[in-house]
This record gives C-alpha cells, structure tokens and sequence, in this order.
C-alpha cells in the first residue's frame, strides 16, 4: 500500500512524523481527551482509581490525548496502542511515565493471546473505517469489563479521512456481549477554540457481569441522544444577572449606573450572544437536507432558551441606563427568533415537496433500473464514438425537456458524468497540462506555502524526510539535541558489532574496542540501564563512570536494542581506558522496555545475546546492576553474579507503570542480594521486603560544577536570574512557577529542560518566562552559573517525597543559593537549601534569597559540603555495601574413601575456584585406609569454615554423606563427591539457579562424565584446559538449565526447604548405587523438579572408589539396589544422554 492511500498504515507513519503537530493535530487530541473526562460517567472514573483498573487507549497517535485522560483518573493504569511505530517511538520520548505499544490488532498475523485490558478506550478512531462495527467487533475481545467510544455525531460532511457517520439510529446497543449503559452528546462548535465543528458523542458498553457488582442506581445511568445547548450557560447567566438587578431595582430606576461587574457580565452575555449567532449561520449554510430535522429541532430549543434569558432580564431593565446595551442584543434575538419561525415554515414546505419528489422517484425506480444497464454499455459506446465534447452533443441531440420521464433523465445523467470522466481523463494525459505543473505548484505554494512543503515532503523518501525533520528541529532549538549528536556520531563512526550464529563455534572479536584485562580480585559491572548513554546524563551513567574509575570494567547495556534476530551486541567504547562501554544487545524488533515485561521468547532470545557479550567479556564474577524491572530476567543470568537493585525512583507513584512492571519490580525487590535507594522514604518503604538494603544517595560532578566556564549566559536586559534545569514533567508544579514569575516582574525566569507537561503553554503571555529546551550535559555549567537562584519547584507527590534531587548537589557545587519545596530529602542539606512548605512561603523565600548579599562563606559552605558528594563518594559506599552483605550459608560436604589423590585436587579447586564467603566445608572420611584421615585432620585446621568428620566404619554412600548433612548449618546443601574439580564461580551460579525456581528443590552442574543427560561433549588434557574450555562452554549457556528426571550425586545442590521436607538419603542402598534415583523420586513425589544448570560446570573422575571394587561385585549390588528401588518405585528408567 503507497504512502498516498488514505489511513494506510505509511500514510498515517507520514502524518504522525510530519505535519501532525503544524496542523494542531497534538491540540486536538488533548481536545478531545479533555472532553472524554468531562463525558465520562462519575461511577466508570470512581471503579477506575479505586480499583486500578487497566486502560488502554487504541488509536493513541502521539499520546497527547492519553495523557490527558490518564492524569484525570488517578490509580487507573493506562497504555496507549497505535499502529504507528512513529507515533509510538514519539510518544515513549514525551510521555515516559505512559507506556505505549505499536501492535496493529487488526493485522492477520496479531497474536490471540495479547494482553487484554480493563477497559479499552478509543476517541476518533472508528470512524477511519469502512465498517467500523466489523472493527469494533475485534478490539472489544481486547476489553474485559468494557468499551468507551468518542466519536464524531451526526458528522454532515465527512472529511477525507472519515469513512463513516455515526446516527442514532446505526449504533448498535451490543457489542461482544457488552451492552450500552452510557451514551453522552457534545456539541462542541462553540468551544473555543474549536477543535471539532460538529457534535461528539461518547459511548460506554459494559460486561452485565462485572456491571452488576458496581451496585449502580438510576441515576448513574445516562442516554442521551441529543446534546445540551450551547446556550443554557447564557440563560444561567442572565438569570443570576437578573436576580442582582433585581435587587437593586430602585437604583436601577433612579438612572444610577449599574455596578462595573453588572455591566460586564450583560457585555459578556451579548459577546456570547453574538458567538452563537455566528456558529449558527454558519451551520445552517453547511447543513444538507438528511440533517435538517436536526437542526430545526436544535434552533427552535435554542430560541426557547433566549426567551426565557430575554423575559428574565427584560422587565428589570426599564428606564435603567443599562437599556442602551441591551437594545442591540434585543433586536438581534427578535431577528433569529423570526428567521427561526420564517426558516421553520420554509423548511416545512421544502420538506414537503420533497417527500412527493422522492415519492415519484421512488415509483419511477423500479422501471428505470431494468433499463440501467443496457443504457449504460450504451452510453459508453456513444461517449467512444462522439469523442471528448459528448456532454453537449448529447443536450442537442436529447433537448433539455424537464417533462421528460424520470427514467430518461436519470440515464441522461449518467451518461453525462461517463462524459466528462472520459473529458477530465483525457486533460489529465494532455501535454498542456503536464506543461503547466509548474504553474500550478508555483500558485499553490505562494497561497499556501507550508502546506505544499508539506504535500511535496509527504512524497520524499524516508530518509529525506527523517533528515528534514531532523534538520527543522535543529533549527527550532538552535543547537543540536544530544540524542541526534548521538546519531551522528553513529552514522559517521558506527560502533563494531558481532553477530553469533553457533554459540559454541568461533566468534572473531578482534575487530572490537581493546578491553582491559580482567583482574583476578576484581568485579565486572554489567549496568542493565534504563536509559541510552547518549541519552541524558544521569545517576545511571554517573554511577558507571565511578565504578569504572575503581578499577571494575563496566559494561552499559543500553535500555536500545540492535533490531537483528541472530545473537550478538553492538559495542562503543566510552573512553581509553578499556574498562568502560556501551552495549546494545540484539533483540528482533527492538522493543521498549518501559510498557511491558519481556516474554519467553524474548528473554531467550537476549540471553543468547547475553552470551555473545560474555564471550568477549570472559566475566568469571559479576554485579549485575539492575535499574529497571524490564531486566529481571536476564539480569539474573550473568555467572557467579551478585544481583543488585538500584531503586531510583517510587515507580508506584508514576502516573501509568503497567501491572506486568510493577510485579517485575516486586520480584526484583525481593530477588536482589542488594536492594539500593536514594531516599529514606523509599529505604523506610521498601526495606521490610528486601534481603540486604543500602542507601545510596545522589551525588555531584564536583569538578564539573564548581568552577564558572569561561563563557556565562548572560540576559541581554541585564535581569537577575531564577533559573531551574532537569526535567519538565508530570511532577513540576506550573502554578507555582506563574506565581514566581509574576512575583519577580523585573526578573529573568530561565528554564532549561524538556518539557513533557505543557508547562511552557500553561504560561504563554508572562514576558519574563524563557523556555530553552534541553541542553547537553556539558554545557549546564553556562547556563548554572548565570543563574542568581536556582528553584526545585515540585509538586509534593509520593513520587517526589521519594526523591532525592541530583540537581541540587550540581546548583549547591556552583555556590548557588537555591530554593525548594519541603521534601523529606532535602533535610540532609544541612541547612544550605531554603525550603517552604506552600505556595506563599516559596515566594518569600525567593525573595529572601534574591535579596542575599555576596557572602564568601555562604559560597564557600555550599561548595564545601557538595565536594564530599562526588559520585566516586556513592560508587566506594556501593563497593563497599556488595562486599558486606550477608549471603546465605552454603554448606558444602565432601565423602571420601581412600582415593587421597582426588581429594587434596578437589579440596584445592574449592580454595581457589570458591570466591563465596558464606561457606563451610565439611569432609566426612568413611574410614580410609590411606592417608586421607591424617591429612584431612591437619586440612581442618587452615581455616575457621572447615570441619572434619572421621567414621570409624565404612557408612556407605547414603549414610557417609547423612552425617555430614546432619550437622550441615547451611541454607543450601552441597553433596559433592571427592573425585570432582569444581570451576570458578560455580558455587554462586548454582545456587542462583536454585534460587530463581521456586519450584525446584535440586540443582546439578553439568560435566564430562556421567550417566545421563548432564554429560556434555568436551575434551581437554588438563584441568587449566578444562578451566578455559568449560568457562566457553557455560558462557554460551549463560542462565540456561533444564528439568531432568534423575540428577546424579556426585555434585548436586539441595535447598534447605527440601531438605527439610524430604529428609536425607535412604541407606538402606548401602554402599551405591539408586539412592540418587530414590532421592529425585522422594523429590518429585513432594512436587518439587530438579534442575541441570547449563552455566556451571564440574569435572567427575567418575566412580573413583567404585572402580576399585570387582566387576561381579559391582553388579551384584547394582541388582540389589535396584531390586531395592523397583520395590519403592516400580520398574526402574534407565539413565540417557541428550541427543
């Protein structure tokens, strides 16, 4: 479908990307927001916030109307869907407290298991389709409760764009089972301004269901087909009017001049007046006969009502000097009341003559239509034969008799409008017309030149219109918008990438950045962030450089994905040192992830390019810092990997976080080793449901800050400034600002921000108000230190009394005095922030602080307290809080027998390849016969953790590794054989795999030799060799495992819980061989699965001792024991590989 063709899917990418917000496209979608507030019924709004209903806006375009609706309605939780990427790419930037969605639900290939919605909401949309009923049938699948519809009424002449009108009589009072409980009408042709000339109707079907347990009464229900008069405000007016008059009627009459408001609410009343009168004629010159019924109805209710605004005032008024504005408004009224009456009649009879007309038509239909198409093969042959001129050679030939039949007109008709399509065809194709393109563009552009930049662009190829745009909005700001510098950069210098087909196959990395060496000691840092680098700088890139200057290696995933299917990252170096980089993981369709949590595919999917990444990071211990819950899962997939929570913000107190974000962040909060905040408030809210809490406030670039550049803004009328940089959003408090500004006439109001809450259009006409949009990060200190007070003009939210300002450390390290709302954090100031707790004592204070003289000390105190808030400050207490919390205790039991060899390599992998503190180790020795008891003995003793436990008799398998988990104190138990070398991070990795199901009860690694489905396919001569190839095999598995039915004892991880309810190992089984199938069956018969980790593997010599027994007496016991296990169990699987 091209981009010319009417609501196509290009047409709409077009309009949304270029000239929707010249043509007041973005107005009117508030418009239209505000009016569906105003229509809502009271009881729909009150289920909405009490209940947090989910909403969803279908058809958003740039998201201005959802807005609009969305902060009406507090507690509801609202999403905006629109086919339009570009809109939706549009509305994620401006509203990032909204989530948006581009899904087209009409698409053949949309999915059936989408999410559905409280409540779908769609102003303005239907009536774009051809059967808009058919439409409205498949969204309302999407509505659980139900379906509210804005829609243009009675609409006469449709536009271009509208393919349907919307009667009384054609809305249907059922839809996918919902019935309509609400109809409202709007005649909005005399609001000002006008954003639609013609009347809107909202409708809401509900689910019987669900309605009936709103317990609603008569009087919450409303059908109403017509809409109010414009003019029942008027009459309210003039009777308030007549009443005050009323009371002074003996002034009144002694010819005293009425009272300056008296006067000017009877000159209101007549502006009015005159409006009304206006918007009349001019609908009653647009109105066709289908709709003059309507009309006739509406004037004559109209005239009823200034009737009775005209008897109310009129007998009050005699011989008052009032009289005088009264008589022109008079007379005007008597003017419409008598064009009413006189177009009443003419209507009437027009009417009446009508109906006969149609009457005889309708009679001659039938007659006519036998003949229809034979005349008109006919006329086409005629109209081929005459030639272009057929229209006049038909009136000669045929005469121009009006007593013709009905049936002979109406074929002449016909074949007049077959001739001059063929005539306009023909003028169309002719070489004049060609010639004179020129002209006619050259015409159309001088009458109107922006709309034909705009027709001409509309047909420009993408990349000529992104560039225009571009270039208009750089224009428009008079610098270049950091995320464009960032584009740039890309485009000139783009970032190397990889892509991974076979995970286990060899992947060149030698084309990316030089990375730093990985330091034995230290942490990698993988930033899960929640906004691009480039985007805006901020506690998340702050933090990261801090880390990196510590000495971790750092690596920024970017909230952007790389829109590619195959496995892989994009990488950007973010400075020389090799420990610092941006990364944009490949995900096919590059979501947000800001409006939904990611699915199972998806979360596959960027743990494949998770694993691409640490095959060139080669990370053997991570932080993995989360700071958005889109990340919970993947973020838990890193190896041997500490999972912080960096809690920015109150997510709760966003105005329309979706549900599956807010369980995303619930998870996380109670998941994380480390839950970090920025405030008391979140700490005193959230620390209840974390494991380990810190608080980590925001900081300061010091050096950035404190010292003027060599270039200062400075106000060309030499004010003084009050100035305000960071975001313009829901939170910012417009009336406060109005008020400082009207406040400080002679004062310079400087804002430096995007605005996202229309607060520059809330204070157009106050001269001294400058909006100058967003600046890049290098650049604040220009603007910072011309300003003279620097203002945190907040409204007081839940989100803001969670909040712990970074711009006031940045204004406090330029010496400046600063101002703000009472918010809980701003006390850790120690006194050097001025704060009011209403609208009067802000203003106070501003003054107060404009009127402060140079004080050195003052300076010198403010810049003294924001140099011990550097971000390095917060990234050493972040260092030191990982290192410092409390993990779980792993106990780890180790059985040996004889085999002293095995066991002193074993005991050292767990020495140097064990970097979790929370450990003990505990050796049971089933009565060796070699050195094992002697070395064991002196092994205790290196280390507090270590315990050695020596059998007087050889136990067995079962009951030998029993004693030790009987005096095992651990949270987790670890059964490990003394013929195994464990790899670094193993121990982490493992329980995190545990940890993440909280159905499993056992976790196992995978190894090189076993009976079942955990042996891999690898190969090495040493254990060094096996260290290297393992760590390549578990990197590309990162996160991964898989139920498996029987895990194998020589390594396995057992949660204390199931421990608990499922006891220690049978020892009837003696010496081996079933008590792991017995303990998995033990396992599953609680309801508990086991787990193979992928990611973690452990080196298995393989039945060390049971080697040494005979092969008769090996098998004697294999039959015993399974003869045991069948009579527990029943017929006995036996153990496979994986295909």
């Amino acid at each position: 479908m091209s981009d010319d063709v009417i609501n196509s899917k290009n047409y709409w990418n077009g309009r949304f990307g270029e000239d929707w917000e010249d043509l007041g496209g973005r107005e009117q979608s508030r418009f239209f927001g505000a009016l569906a507030v105003q229509m809502l019924p009271a009881w729909l709004v009150r289920a909405s916030s009490q209940r947090r209903l989910t909403w969803c806006d279908w058809g958003c375009a740039l998201g201005d109307g959802t807005q609009e609706v969305a902060q009406s309605i507090p507690g509801a939780m609202f999403t905006g869907v629109d086919f339009s990427a570009v809109a939706i790419a549009d509305a994620q930037q401006r509203f990032p407290g909204l989530s948006f969605i581009s899904d087209d639900w009409l698409a053949s290939t949309a999915q059936t298991d989408a999410p559905a919605f409280d409540v779908v909401f769609s102003s303005n949309t239907l009536e774009h389709f051809h059967e808009p009923w058919k439409v409205l049938g498949t969204v309302a699948a999407r509505a659980r409760h139900c379906i509210v519809l804005m829609l243009p009424y009675r609409e006469r002449h449709r536009i271009e764009e509208h393919h349907a009108s919307f009667m009384p009589e054609n809305i249907p009072q059922q839809i996918d089972g919902k019935v309509l409980v609400h109809a409202s009408a709007r005649d909005t042709r005399n609001d000002h301004p006008c954003f639609w000339p013609g009347e809107q109707v909202l409708l809401v079907w509900a689910d019987p269901t669900w309605l009936g347990e709103q317990s609603l009464t008569l009087q919450d229900l409303q059908l109403g087909t017509e809409p109010p008069s414009p003019l029942r405000p008027l009459l309210a007016s003039a009777t308030q009017l007549a009443l005050q008059l009323n009371g002074d009627l003996g002034t009144l009459r002694s010819h005293v001049p009425a009272a300056p408001e008296q006067v000017q609410a009877l000159d209101q009343l007549r502006v009015d007046l005159d409006k009304w009168l206006l918007v009349r004629d001019l609908t009653a010159q647009s109105t066709g006969p289908a709709w003059s019924h309507e009309q006739m109805a509406r004037e004559a209710r109209d005239a009823r009502i200034l009737e009775s605004a005209l008897q109310a005032l009129q007998p009050l008024l005699v011989g008052s000097t009032l009289l005088d504005r009264l008589n022109d408004a008079h007379a005007d009224l008597v003017q419409v009341r008598n064009v009413l009456q006189e177009d009443r009649n003419i209507r009437a009879g027009l009417l009446a003559d009508t109906e006969a007309l149609l009457a005889q038509a309708s009679a001659a239909r039938v007659e006519a239509d036998q003949s229809v198409g034979a005349t008109l093969r006919l006329g086409a042959e005629i109209v081929n034969l005459v030639g272009a001129p057929a229209g006049a050679k038909l009136d000669a030939l045929a005469g121009t008799d009006d007593e013709q039949p009905a049936d002979v007109q109406l074929q002449r008709l016909r074949l007049r409008l077959l001739a001059m399509d063929q005539e306009l065809d023909a003028l169309h194709r002719s070489t004049s017309w060609r010639i004179t393109r020129p002209m006619r563009v050259i015409r159309r552009f001088l009458s109107s030149p922006m709309q034909e930049l705009r027709n001409i662009g509309k047909h420009a190829p993408r990349s000529v219109q992104a560039a225009t745009r571009f270039g208009i909005r750089t224009l428009r700001n008079g610098r270049l918008d950091p995320s464009d510098r960032a584009r740039l950069a890309q485009i000139i210098s783009p970032s190397p990438k990889v892509t991974v087909g076979d995970p286990l196959g060899f992947v060149d990395y030698s084309h990316l950045p030089t990375l730093a060496a990985a330091d034995a000691n230290s942490t990698d840092v993988f930033v899960w962030a929640v906004i691009d680098w480039n985007f805006r700088v901020q506690r998340p890139q702050h933090l990261a450089m801090a880390l990196a200057a510590k000495g971790h290696r750092v690596f920024y995933i970017s909230n952007n994905f790389v829109d590619a299917s195959e496995a892989g990252f994009k990488v950007e170096p973010l400075d020389d040192s090799g420990r610092l980089f941006q990364v944009n993981l490949n995900l096919a369709t590059a979501p947000q992830i800001y409006h939904a949590m990611p699915g199972n595919e998806q979360v596959a999917a960027i743990q494949s390019s998770l694993s691409a990444l640490l095959g060139w990071t080669r990370s053997v211990r991570c932080m993995s810092f989360v700071q958005h819950p889109y990340w919970l899962q993947p973020a838990q997939c890193l190896p041997n990997a500490k999972l912080v929570y960096d809690c920015m913000d109150h997510h709760g107190g966003f105005e329309d976080n979706a549900a599956s974000i807010m369980e995303g962040e619930r998870q996380l909060i109670e998941r994380a080793d480390l839950l970090v905040v920025t405030s008391q408030w979140l700490h005193d809210e959230l620390s209840p449901r974390a494991r380990n809490i810190v608080m980590v406030r925001n900081a300061t670039e010091y050096a950035h800050f404190c010292t003027p550049p060599a270039k200062v803004f400075a106000d060309a009328k030499g004010r003084r400034i009050i100035g305000y940089y960071g975001a313009i959003a829901e939170w910012f408090d417009a009336e406060l600002l109005r008020r400082v500004a009207l406040d400080n006439p002679d004062a310079l109001v400087l804002m430096i921000g995007r605005d996202t809450a229309n607060v520059a259009a809330s204070l157009q006409g106050i001269d001294n108000v400058r909006f100058v949009g967003e600046v890049p990060y290098a650049e604040l200190p220009y603007w910072l230190h011309a300003f003279d007070v620097c203002l945190l003009p907040f409204k007081v939210i839940p989100l803001t009394l969670a909040t712990n300002p970074v711009k006031v450390y940045e204004y406090l390290s330029a010496g400046k005095a600063v101002v703000s709302v009472d918010l809980p954090e701003l006390a850790q100031f120690e006194g050097l922030v001025r704060l009011a707790g209403d609208h009067e004592g802000y203003l106070e204070q501003v003054r107060l602080a404009l009127a402060e003289a140079d004080d050195d000390s003052l300076l010198a105190s403010r810049q003294a307290f924001a140099a011990r808030q550097t971000w390095l400050h917060r990234a050493e207490a972040l260092d030191d809080a990982l290192s410092s919390i409390s993990e779980p205790l792993i106990s780890i039991v180790v059985l040996t027998y004889n085999n002293l060899d095995y066991t002193k390599q074993c005991l050292h992998s767990l020495e140097v390849n064990t970097d979790y503190e929370n450990v003990e180790i505990i050796v049971v020795d089933n009565a060796s016969s070699d050195d094992s008891p002697a070395y064991l003995a002196e092994w205790e003793q290196g280390a507090a953790n270590r315990r050695f436990i020596a059998n007087q008799s050889n136990l067995g398998f079962s009951a030998g590794n029993n004693v030790g988990l009987d005096v095992a104190r651990g949270d987790y138990l670890v059964v490990l054989n003394n013929d195994t070398y464990v790899t670094p991070g193993w121990l982490r990795t493992l329980r995190n795999q545990l940890r993440r199901r909280a159905d499993a009860g056992l976790v196992g690694p995978v190894t090189n030799n076993i009976g079942n489905e955990a042996k891999i396919q690898i190969s090495y001569e040493s254990m060094e060799q096996m260290v290297e190839l393992a760590g390549r095999y578990t990197r590309a598995n990162a996160g991964r495992s898989f139920e498996i039915a029987t895990s194998a004892f020589f390594c396995v991880m057992i949660s204390r819980q199931a421990y608990t309810m499922v006891g220690g190992l049978d020892e009837q089984f003696g010496v081996g061989f079933f008590e792991d199938d017995d303990y998995c069956r033990r396992l599953e018969q609680a309801g508990l699965v086991r787990l193979c980790a992928e990611d973690v593997f452990v080196h298995h010599h393989l039945s060390a001792s049971f080697n040494k027994l005979k092969a008769e007496a090996k098998q004697a016991l294999f039959e015993k024991n399974k003869a045991l296990y069948e009579a527990k169990w029943g017929k006995w699987s036996p153990h496979g590989y994986r295909s």
